[in-house]
């Protein structure tokens, strides 16, 4: 055992000259002036010692100051002891226990390495109770414990304890990292490790663990600018953040089957990558992510902060979190925030069919944050989350390519948010307690169903497919819900859009189905609230902007008005192709208008309604399906035909075919005649 209790400062004591030698770069390369050599050793450097070498950096290839040798060897420094400017090498472990260990204890510590070698290592940085104790604190310490399943523990002080500028390097295999205590580094990297193996790293503090499979525990402290790596591991790597603070830190934790919790814990600006593996990432508690600056403008890594569906968010997503290759799940749960940040599911790589990930969001909170699951056949459940958008439309759920399911229940609330699919057989459903405002589903590059079984209400959103020339949403469901101010804009191809019976105060709604054999259900009542140009000779254009719009596009398209259904202040249109209007028994078209479009198009009936009830209000037709009207129609002057006729084609119609009724006879009034409707 050696104890050291007298002061040694190399650069002031008058050392022999010869432990010492200058280098071209004007620093100091102290020879060993203690060595222990191989055997279980240890060394305590006693309270209120100072201990210097006159080192000023932590040059890797400096030679060490003290070295123990191989063996179980023990290195202490006490109360009040100043170490600073020194090498310090405990060997290889080799003993019974196979272990060196490390215990500092309210120790100043500057510009020194620590460095242990093979061996389960073990080293503690603490601060003992009691107000008459000294505190530990560290500035440019670095810790390298080499290989085995090595322990570093920063315990929880009580004496204003400062872990600055300090890294620790547990290597390969098996290593636990525990820190209770504050953890911090310069606002930019100071050039501490330029001397180093780790010149180029981005802060002045970090913690990395090398392969294996690592744990990271950080418990009631923060890290500030303190980047984390776990490296690859064989099996996965645990990450524990309880209570805990992070802020302007990036963490990675390799290939592997990794596994993130964040509980109860505050983070502003940080990245988390997982690498490949099956990774899970649980936040839960009243964990809160988010960016406090003025700006929300100092990502770490702006690049790789872009937000798909809308502009770049690159200034907003500041907090970015990427899952990476492999069947990753991601758990939120009630009472975390998340604001500033996007988080990232899926691969980089195109075509990735196996990356399956589950999301699953219970009663957090959404701002400006985003979650993209990319390739793989995904599947995202909300249950009663609030998404918001005070920034744009920065806040939104995105899958990409693969057959994705997105479910949405409970009591949830969009408000500037954005669902959004891309790419596959994806399924969107809505069902609970929730309310849609100003917010947008797109669902696009696929066969995408949309079903919307409960909902409060969509208020001023929109259901988006790719638009003309694109494939996209496939069918469109919505049932016992409030529209207002909704639009519908599908793709091109034949999609089927059903506004269903359990709809209520249903106020401006638009439809548009584009290019396809669309099929329109109207199942409850519309009501539009600006008025209707009803003159077939106004045209489309003069619909443009009718606040309750239906227009089925290109392609022969059937819409289906249910019996009973009461439209107001609406225009209909099928649009260019041979289209199908189905107007059920006891339609009210109130200022509204229908218009068969170009085409050969078909207006089938159920009862005479249209013939007077509505007269006037329909056009453009040039069959009429009677097939199952049980009505009778006695035309005594030549000009009952005509507006017949008129009631259904228009004004300038001057023929129609009508078919499903038998017995019409010839009308020989003048030279007008009803032709033979049998056929």
């Amino acid at each position: 055992n050696i104890n050291i209790t007298e002061n040694i400062d190399a650069s002031t004591e008058g050392l022999n000259p010869a432990l010492v030698n200058s280098d071209p770069d004007n620093g100091n390369t102290m020879k060993t002036i203690i060595d222990t050599k191989d055997g279980d050793d240890t060394i305590t450097i006693k309270e209120e010692v100072y201990f210097s070498s006159g080192l000023y950096d932590l040059k890797e290839n400096a030679n060490d100051v003290i070295k123990m040798g191989d063996g179980d060897d023990v290195f202490n420094t006490g109360k009040d002891t100043v170490v600073e400017n020194t090498r310090i090498d405990l060997g290889n472990a080799g003993g019974e226990k196979n272990q060196d260990t490390l215990n500092i204890n309210g120790t100043v510590i500057t510009d020194t390495r620590f460095t242990s070698h093979d061996g389960n290592d073990v080293f503690t940085i603490k601060d003992d109770s009691g107000p008459s104790l000294g505190s530990t604190i560290l500035d440019n310490v670095l810790f390298k414990t080499g290989s085995g399943n090595d322990t570093v523990n920063i315990e929880k002080s009580d004496n204003h304890q400062l872990i600055k500028n300090t890294k620790i390097d547990t290597g390969a295999d098996n290593d636990t990292v525990n820190i209770k205590s504050d953890m911090y580094a310069y606002v930019t990297n100071n050039g501490t490790t330029d001397e180093t193996e780790y010149a180029g790293s981005r802060t002045d503090s970090f913690i990395k663990t090398g392969e294996g499979d690592d744990t990271i525990n950080v418990t009631d402290a923060s890290i500030r600018r303190v980047d984390i790596d776990t490296g690859d591991s064989d099996t996965g790597d645990m990450l524990n953040f309880i209570s805990a603070g992070i802020y302007n830190s990036e963490i990675k934790s390799g290939n592997g089957d990794d596994k993130i919790v964040l509980q109860d814990t505050k983070a502003d600006v940080m990245d988390i990558y997982t690498g490949e593996g099956n990774d899970s990432l649980t936040i839960k508690g009243s964990t809160e992510i988010k960016n406090n600056s003025a700006t929300h403008n100092d990502p770490i890594s702006s690049s790789a902060h872009v937000a798909n569906p809308v502009a770049n968010q690159a200034g907003i997503h500041s907090n970015y979190i990427e899952m990476g290759k492999g069947r990753d799940s991601l758990t939120i749960e009630r009472g975390a925030e998340i604001s500033n940040t996007k988080i990232n599911t899926s691969s980089a790589d195109a075509g990735v069919g196996d990356d399956r990930d589950s999301v699953g969001i219970t009663g957090a909170k959404f701002n400006n944050a985003a979650i993209e699951t990319g390739y793989g056949d995904d599947e995202i459940n909300l249950k009663d989350v609030t998404m918001i958008s005070n920034d744009g439309y920065s806040t939104y759920i995105g899958a990409g390519g693969g057959n994705d399911t997105i479910n949405v229940s409970g009591n949830s609330s969009f408000d500037k948010a954005i669902i959004y699919t891309n790419g596959g057989d994806d399924r969107v459903n809505v069902d609970g307690d929730v309310s849609m405002v100003d917010s947008n589903i797109m669902l696009e590059n696929g066969n995408v169903t949309l079903n919307v079984a409960k909902a409060t209400g969509l208020v001023d959103t929109n259901i988006e497919g790719a638009g003309v020339g694109n494939a996209g949403v496939k069918t469109v469901t919505i049932d016992n819900a409030e529209l207002r101010r909704v639009t519908i804009n599908t793709a091109d191809d034949g999609d089927s859009v059903t506004i269903g019976a359990g709809t209520h105060d249903n106020t401006d709604v638009k439809i548009f189905t584009q290019g396809g054999d669309d099929t329109i259900n109207i199942n409850s009542d519309l009501t539009g609230t600006s008025s209707v140009n009803l003159s077939p000779a106004a045209g489309e254009a003069a619909h443009d902007y009718d606040a309750s719009n239906i227009n089925s596009g290109k392609g022969n398209d059937t819409i289906n008005i249910a019996d009973n259904v009461t439209l107001t202040n609406t225009y209909l249109s099928g649009g260019d192709g041979n289209d199908l209007v189905d107007l059920g028994k006891d339609v009210s078209l109130n200022g509204t208008a229908i218009n068969g479009g170009d085409g050969i198009d078909t207006l089938k009936v159920h009862d005479a309604s249209f013939n007077t009830t509505n007269a006037g209000k329909i056009s453009g037709f040039e069959v009429l399906d009677m097939s199952e009207a049980n009505e009778d129609f006695t035309f005594h002057h030549a000009s009952d035909i005509a507006n017949f006729i008129k009631n259904v084609g228009g004004e300038g119609a001057t023929s129609l075919i009508v078919k499903g009724v038998k017995g019409v006879g010839t009308f020989t009034e003048g030279t007008s005649e009803v032709a033979d409707a049998s056929t």
